[in-house]
């Protein structure tokens, strides 16, 4: 539990499980164990994805209040593997700048605030609205369910994810703004402190999906990419 946390301070998780932070101290310290009901409230505090550990457990359709953000974050999945940046468009729907907008939605909004080109903001909406992962109501756009998706999966799709949002980034460096951050490093390590680096990164990933999870309200939508790679991996065989 408190490795999904991360550093994601626990005053800030505890309002969204309904406890006091003083039990959740307890149970992050081994003190004391949380009912069950608790449990499965602090996992989609930390996560967003309470539905995806249901769906391990049992049958999503047993369930049934679960079942419409599970089927709505397989349609997210979908609609990312068909069009990649469906993703950063629901980020964009979860922002206070655009939910305070008035009147309804302009062609090309989105795309402005992305800077993508307005046929791929076109596609994104579509391909969300015939998922029913959004929906349009008085000409303006909202998320139908909680947004927050896994797109592991097929190796495939999941490769030409990475390959997009890769491009992506390497567009950007030209121009790169005081507020993006790029860094790289090749070090010499030990096969032990390669998997040490690789747990760190991952230690990183899980912290950085906790702030995503627990962040209200949004106002902003950013690009994340961690890379490990052993160059000599090959040589080795």
């Amino acid at each position: 539990m408190d490795a999904v946390r991360g550093s994601t301070p626990v005053a800030r998780i505890a309002p969204r499980v309904g406890v006091s932070r003083f039990a959740l101290r307890r149970w992050l310290r081994g003190e004391a164990e949380p009912r069950f009901t608790d449990f499965m409230r602090y996992v989609d505090a930390t996560t967003g994805r309470l539905y995806d550990l249901i769906a391990a457990l049992v049958p999503i359709e047993r369930v049934p209040s679960l079942l419409a953000r599970y089927e709505a974050a397989n349609a997210t999945r979908r609609a990312a593997y068909e069009a990649p940046w469906t993703e950063a468009v629901i980020r964009v729907l979860e922002t206070e700048e655009y939910r305070r907008r008035e009147g309804p939605h302009e062609p090309g909004e989105i795309a402005r605030m992305l800077k993508i080109d307005s046929p791929q903001e076109e596609r994104a909406l579509r391909l969300l609205l015939q998922g029913g992962v959004i929906t349009e109501s008085d000409g303006r756009y909202k998320l139908s369910a909680n947004g927050s998706v896994d797109t592991r999966g097929d190796r495939a799709r999941v490769n030409a994810l990475l390959a997009h949002w890769l491009e992506t980034a390497r567009q950007r460096v030209q121009d790169r703004s005081d507020a993006d951050f790029y860094a790289y490093s090749l070090a010499g390590l030990s096969s032990a402190n390669v998997d040490a680096a690789r747990e760190i990164l991952r230690r990183a990933f899980r912290e950085i999906r906790a702030l995503a999870a627990t962040t209200q309200p949004c106002d902003e939508v950013a690009l994340i990419n961690l890379q490990l790679l052993p160059l000599l991996l090959e040589r080795r065989g």
